[in-house]
């Protein structure tokens, strides 16, 4: 991902989506924090919970359901 990422201009943003927050997706949104040109607007999963989990280091505020 680190290598992809690496090829786009700093002042560009991508925005992604991650289907699924088991351990997978969950490593995906709290490693997306250490990649300033990415940004993961929404984790979508069956279990809210597991959802709600992936984002936790975020204030409840920025947490739209």
């Amino acid at each position: 991902m680190r290598h992809s990422l690496g090829k786009i201009p700093a002042e560009r943003v991508v925005r992604t989506a991650v289907l699924g927050a088991g351990n997978f997706g969950a490593g995906i949104v709290a490693q997306a924090s250490h990649a300033p040109n990415l940004r993961v607007c929404a984790v979508a999963d069956a279990n809210l919970e597991a959802a709600r989990r992936a984002f936790s280091p975020l204030p409840a505020e920025r947490i739209r359901l």
